[in-house]
C-alpha cells in the first residue's frame, strides 16, 4: 500500500496528513491526527513481504523498550519528543511508531529555519533578548541528550534537522527528536562515517570510528554554531574544511552578535583537540546558565561585584548560643565567667566575630544546600549549619512587610539531612552582622544579591535519580533471580538403561558435576535430590516433573519442553538416585552423556 497523505494507521487511530517532513532512505517523517485531533509525529519504517523478519522485529521490540524508559523519565516531555504508541501496522507493511512534543505541538524542523533566518526574528542574534532566548532553548535540548545518555542511550545525530519548533511558539517550543531506532534497520553499515554536521573531524583521519557521549556533544557544539552564525552556506563542504570554516566564523564574530562568554563556550565544544572539548553535561549547564544571566545585564560589570554577602544572626537565639557554647565561644574573653548579654555590645560583637570565624574556617569553602519541600536552604560553615532564608523589613514608605536576598537570614541552626542540591560558595565573601545592624543600616547601598548563588532546584532531577535508582534495583534483583534460577539446572547422568513397563518409560539418573560451576553463593545444598524433595513438598504434584535437556539454559522451546518433561516416581536420598517415568507414546532418544536436569 502506497503511504500517503489521508492513510489511517494503527486500526485508525491515527491519519497522515498532507506534510510530509522526511523522506530517507529507510524511514519516512509525517505529520499526523490522533483520534482526539491532536497533531503527532508518525516515524514509518516500510518492510517489505507480508511478515517482517524475525531480527528487524527483535530489535524493533528492543527499541521501543529503551523509547519508554526515556520517555518515563521525569522531565522528557520538556526537551524531547517523547513516544507515545508504536506497532506494526500490517496493512500499510510499515512499523510505526508515533511521537509527540508535549506542550508545544509544533513539527517545523529547525534547519528549515536556519535557511531563511531573516523570515525568524529570534534569529536575529543581535538583539539580546533573542539570544538569551535561543540559549534557553539550547539549554532544554542539552537536558535533553543529557537525559539519553542517563539512560545509556547515545543520539548520533545531533544536528537542526533533529530539533522541532512550533511556528506559533517559537524557541520555547525547541525539542529533540532523531534518537528513535538510531540502528538503521534492513541497510548495510558502510565502512565510512556520515558526513553531516554531526561528525567530528577525526571520524575522517583515523582508520577507525566510533560513536560516544562525546561525539552527541560535539554535534551540539555545531547546533550551537548553526543557531548563533549564518553557517549553511558551508553544509555541502567536506567535514573537516566544514569544521574549519565553523571555527573561523565563529572566532571573528562581533562583540554585537557574540559576547567573550558565548563565543568561548560555543568554540570549547567542537575544539580541534578532542580531549580539550567539553563534553560534561553538568558544566555545559552551568555555561548556558552563567551566559543567559549575563545576557540580562549585557554583561556588565555590577557595581556590588566586590561587595560581600551579607548574613544576619539574631544574636537573641538561644539556640544559637547553646550551639557556639558547646564550641566554646566565650563572650568577653578578659572575663571568662561572664554570661552572655544581647545587650551587651562586646558579647554580641563576640558573637559576630565567632560565627564569622566558622564561616571563614570552612573547608574547602563555604556551601550552600537546597532542602526538599521547604523554603530555605542551608549554609554549612566549619561546624555551624544554617538555615538560610531571605530576610524580613518593613518598608518605611509603605509600612509593608517584604522579603529580600539582599541580606541573608539564618533562622535558627539544621543539621545535614535531606539535601537536594549543592554549590560550593568560592567567588563570594561573606560578612556576618547582627540583625539590629542590618535594620539600622536598611536598604543597604549596593547590595550583593544571594539570588544568583543558591542552588536552582529542578524536581525534575531528584525524581530522574530516585527512577535511576529503581531501575537500578530491578536490574539488581533481576540478575541475582537468573542465578538462582541458574543453580536450579542440574548435570545429570542415566543409570542403566531405560525400562519400558505398562505404556510408561522409566529411567533412573544421578546427578554429576556441572562443566559451568554454580556460584558458591547460590549453589543449593544437598544437591538434586535434596533440591527435588523440597520442591515436591513445596509445590505438590507441579513439584513432581522435571525437564530434561541438551540445553544448559533457562529458554527452552514450549515444544521441547512438552517433549521432554518427565514425572518424579521415587527420590532415593541414600544412593542419590532419581526415578523418572513418562508415558510411552513418544519417541524414546537416548541422552546424552551428560546432559541437564
Amino acid at each position: 500500500m502506497a503511504i500517503e497523505a489521508g492513510l489511517s494507521l494503527l486500526r485508525g487511530r491515527y491519519t497522515l496528513i498532507d506534510r510530509q517532513i522526511e523522506s530517507a532512505e529507510d524511514s519516512e517523517s509525517w505529520v499526523a491526527v490522533s483520534e482526539d485531533e491532536r497533531r503527532v509525529l508518525v516515524r514509518l519504517w516500510p518492510y517489505t513481504g507480508t511478515e517482517p523478519p524475525d531480527l528487524l522485529r527483535a530489535l524493533w521490540d528492543a527499541e521501543l523498550r529503551t523509547l519508554y524508559r526515556v520517555a518515563s523519565a521525569p522531565g522528557a516531555d520538556q526537551s524531547i519528543l517523547v513516544i507515545r504508541d508504536a506497532g506494526l501496522d500490517r496493512t500499510a507493511n510499515c512499523f510505526v511508531m508515533v511521537l509527540e512534543a508535549e506542550r508545544s505541538g509544533g513539527y517545523e524542523r529547525l534547519s528549515v529555519a536556519l535557511r531563511n533566518r531573516k523570515a525568524y526574528p529570534w534569529l536575529r542574534m543581535a538583539d539580546l533578548s533573542a539570544r538569551r532566548g535561543m540559549w534557553r532553548a539550547l539549554g532544554k535540548i542539552a537536558a535533553g541528550i543529557a537525559l539519553l545518555h542517563e539512560q545509556n542511550t547515545l543520539h548520533r545525530n545531533i544536528e537542526a534537522e533533529r530539533v522541532y519548533f512550533s511556528p506559533d511558539t517559537d524557541v520555547e517550543s525547541f525539542r529533540l527528536g532523531g534518537f528513535e531506532w538510531s540502528v538503521r534497520l534492513g541497510l548495510p553499515a558502510t565502512g565510512s562515517p556520515p558526513v553531516g554536521w554531526c561528525s567530528p573531524p577525526e571520524f575522517f583521519t583515523g582508520k577507525y570510528f566510533g560513536y560516544r557521549p562525546e561525539t552527541d556533544w560535539y554535534g551540539f557544539g555545531m547546533l550551537v554554531a548553526r543557531c548563533f552564525r549564518p553557517l549553511e552556506a558551508y553544509e555541502k563542504l567536506e567535514p573537516i574544511p566544514r569544521h574549519r570554516k565553523v571555527i573561523e566564523q565563529v572566532e571573528k564574530s562581533s562583540a554585537q552578535e557574540f559576547s567573550e562568554l558565548e563565543r568561548a563556550t560555543t568554540l570549547s565544544l567542537f575544539a580541534d583537540d578532542p580531549y580539550e572539548r567539553l563534553c560534561d553535561a553538568k558544566t555545559i549547564a552551568n555555561c548556558i546558565e552563567d551566559i543567559v544571566d549575563g545576557l540580562e545585564s549585557n554583561f556588565q560589570i555590577d557595581d556590588a561585584q566586590d561587595e560581600p554577602l551579607i548574613l544576619a544572626i539574631n544574636t537573641n537565639s538561644q539556640e544559637l548560643l547553646d550551639r557556639v557554647t558547646e564550641l566554646d565561644f566565650i563572650p568577653n574573653p578578659k572575663e571568662p565567667h561572664e554570661t552572655f548579654s544581647p545587650r551587651d555590645a562586646l558579647h554580641v560583637a563576640t558573637l559576630v566575630q565567632f560565627v564569622q570565624q566558622d564561616l571563614d574556617q570552612a573547608e574547602p569553602c563555604v556551601r550552600i544546600s537546597s532542602v526538599r519541600n521547604r523554603n530555605f536552604y542551608l549554609l554549612e560553615g566549619q561546624n555551624l549549619v544554617f538555615r538560610l532564608a531571605a530576610f524580613q523589613f518593613t518598608d518605611r514608605r509603605t509600612n509593608r512587610s517584604d522579603f529580600t536576598w539582599d541580606v541573608g537570614y539564618c533562622t535558627g541552626l539544621t543539621e545535614l539531612r535531606g539535601t537536594e542540591t549543592s554549590v560550593e560558595l568560592s567567588s563570594a565573601r561573606i560578612h556576618v552582622k547582627s540583625v539590629s545592624e542590618v535594620r539600622k543600616r536598611f536598604p543597604l547601598k549596593a547590595p550583593r544579591s544571594w539570588k544568583r548563588y543558591l542552588p536552582q532546584v529542578d524536581p525534575t532531577l531528584k525524581l530522574r535519580a530516585d527512577l535511576s535508582r529503581f531501575y537500578n534495583y530491578i536490574r539488581c534483583t533481576n540478575q541475582i533471580e537468573l542465578l538462582l534460577l541458574d543453580a536450579e539446572i542440574f548435570a545429570y547422568e542415566m543409570d542403566g538403561e531405560p525400562k519400558v513397563e505398562d505404556s510408561k518409560i522409566q529411567i533412573v539418573i544421578k546427578e554429576v558435576d556441572r562443566n559451568r560451576p554454580i556460584l558458591s553463593i547460590f549453589e543449593i545444598d544437598g544437591g538434586l535430590t535434596e533440591f527435588l524433595q523440597k520442591q515436591f513438598v513445596s509445590r505438590g504434584l507441579t513439584g513432581k516433573q522435571v525437564v530434561l535437556t541438551e540445553q544448559e539454559s533457562l529458554l527452552l522451546d514450549p515444544k521441547e519442553r512438552r517433549a521432554n518433561t518427565w514425572s518424579i516416581e521415587k527420590i532415593d536420598a541414600v544412593q542419590q538416585r532419581i526415578t523418572l517415568t513418562q508415558i510411552a507414546d513418544t519417541e524414546l532418544i537416548r541422552s546424552p552423556q551428560k546432559p541437564d536436569i
